[in-house]
């Protein structure tokens, strides 16, 4: 009864109870429940993150954040936030660090996301930060009793996409396609892919939010006079990774 959301992966839906002081894992396909986690205390309005593997959850009432397994819903690390009265807001994973928000105080805390250790001091940002998200480089708080967004840098040393591979040209009429292996992200997810052609400078982009085949980009406008190769790069927050080159063809 009185459930909240927590978060999701795609694979798997938590969502945590107030009344019933637990975390209920539900199939995101089927909608079936597949287990039902006891967590001991209630819990207010919040948000949760997780990778996949793990899931962070903010139990307000006790003003501490479980890491649970997220495949067997074993409680993995308890860290108490000392800075709170036990209002804690939402918890996010940015792929380095877990940040979440304090609603008592108007705070960030960043914790280690293998060891659940608090690192640094809490950070001030605005009233009642229900809303939080980090991206890896910035983190930002939506503050509900100020109306007001707050952002600070994270600190952290981001790195920018590895070198895509497997760049394949292939010529059609006065055009190119180029296909490419997706690069594993680092840390943060990577955004899109850019193509540009050498000679000429033409480009095509993708999105990796919007294109259903991000993997794959056509330019035209090519001459069928000159031999063409095509740079990829990828890019995420921190900027773009090193060109993948790809073979040389020359349009019909």
């Amino acid at each position: 009864t009185s459930p909240y959301p927590i978060a999701s992966d795609g694979v798997h839906v938590w969502s945590g109870s107030g009344a019933d002081a637990a975390i209920t894992q539900i199939d995101a396909a089927s909608g079936a429940v597949v287990r039902t986690i006891p967590v001991g205390h209630g819990m207010e309005w919040f948000t949760g993150a997780t990778d996949g593997q793990h899931l962070w959850a903010p139990i307000d009432v006790a003003a501490k954040v479980l890491q649970l397994d997220a495949n067997s819903g074993a409680t993995l690390n308890s860290t108490p936030i000392p800075t709170s009265s036990g209002f804690l807001g939402a918890t996010s994973f940015d792929g380095s660090s877990v940040w979440v928000s304090d609603n008592s105080t108007g705070s960030v805390s960043q914790l280690n996301p293998a060891t659940g250790v608090i690192t640094g001091s809490a950070i001030k940002v605005g009233g009642t930060p229900w809303g939080l998200h980090s991206d890896g480089k910035y983190v930002y708080t939506a503050n509900n009793a100020d109306g007001t967004v707050s952002q600070f840098d994270t600190g952290g040393s981001i790195q920018v996409p590895t070198q895509p591979t497997g760049v394949t040209a292939s010529a059609g009429v006065g055009s190119a396609t180029v296909v490419w292996t997706p690069v594993a992200s680092v840390g943060v997810p990577v955004l899109g892919y850019t193509v540009t052609a050498s000679p000429g400078g033409q480009t095509c982009s993708t999105q990796m939010a919007s294109d259903p085949s991000p993997f794959r980009c056509s330019i035209s406008g090519l001459r069928s006079d000159l031999q063409y190769t095509f740079n990829v790069t990828a890019q995420n927050v921190a900027g773009s990774s090193v060109a993948g080159v790809s073979n040389a063809v020359v349009p019909a």
